[in-house]
C-alpha cells in the first residue's frame, strides 16, 4: 500500500504546487488620485547602470514607463516621468523610506511607486536572439506624506518569455511591459479616491 500511495501523493503535491503558482490576486482598491513612478534602483539601492540599449532608452526609463502605462491602464492618473525626475532633482531612491522622503522633499503630492530590481538578466537563445529575461523585483506603493506603505508586491526571480524579440532593447521593453502589467494588475483606484 505504501508504494502505491507514493505516486498519488506526488500527483497531489504537484497539483497543489501548480495551483499555488497560479493563484489569482484579488483586486486592491487604492485611495489615490495620482501616482508618481520613481526611478528604480538595484538590489543594493544603487541607481540602475545604463546597460543594454532598450530602444534608445535606459533600463530605468523602460521600467518607469512600463509601470506608468500599467497603472494608467488600471485607471490611475500617472505623473509625467520628466516632472517626477525634475522634482527629485535626478535623485534615485535607495529604499522605500528614501522614496517617501525624496517624494516629500520634492513636493510630489501623489502616491509614489518605488521599484527595487533584484535581478534582470537576458537569456540568449543564440548569439542573435533573446529568448527570455530573468526578472525579480519588488514594488512598493507609498504615501509620501506619512511614509506608510499602501501596497507591496514581490516577484521572485523567474523568466519572462520574449518570443520574437531579435535585439536586446526589444526584449527589455517586452519584459518590462509584461512584468509591470502582471504585478500591478490587482491595483484599482478606490471609488473614494480624491
Amino acid at each position: 500500500m505504501g508504494i502505491a500511495a507514493t505516486p498519488r501523493l506526488v500527483i497531489v503535491i504537484a497539483l497543489a504546487i501548480t495551483a499555488a503558482g497560479c493563484a489569482v490576486q484579488q483586486p486592491t482598491a487604492i485611495t489615490a488620485r495620482q501616482i508618481a513612478v520613481l526611478p528604480p534602483c538595484d538590489a543594493d539601492g544603487r541607481p540602475l547602470p545604463p546597460v543594454g540599449d532598450a530602444g534608445g532608452e535606459s533600463l530605468a526609463k523602460v521600467l518607469t514607463v512600463a509601470a506608468g502605462a500599467a497603472l494608467a491602464s488600471n485607471g490611475f492618473a500617472v505623473m509625467d516621468p520628466d516632472v517626477v525626475g525634475r522634482a527629485l532633482h535626478g535623485g534615485v531612491p535607495a529604499s522605500a523610506a528614501d522614496a517617501a522622503a525624496l517624494a516629500q522633499a520634492g513636493g510630489i503630492d501623489a502616491a509614489t511607486l518605488f521599484i527595487r530590481l533584484d535581478q534582470w538578466v537576458p537569456v540568449p537563445e543564440s548569439t542573435m536572439r533573446i529568448d527570455a529575461v530573468l526578472v525579480g523585483l519588488d514594488l512598493t506603493l507609498l504615501d509620501p506624506a506619512s511614509g506608510a506603505t499602501l501596497w507591496h508586491a514581490h516577484r521572485t526571480i523567474k523568466p519572462v518569455r520574449v518570443f520574437g524579440s531579435l535585439i536586446i532593447g526589444q526584449a527589455y521593453v517586452v519584459a518590462a511591459e509584461s512584468v509591470m502589467k502582471e504585478m500591478l494588475a490587482p491595483l484599482r483606484p478606490s471609488t473614494r479616491a480624491q
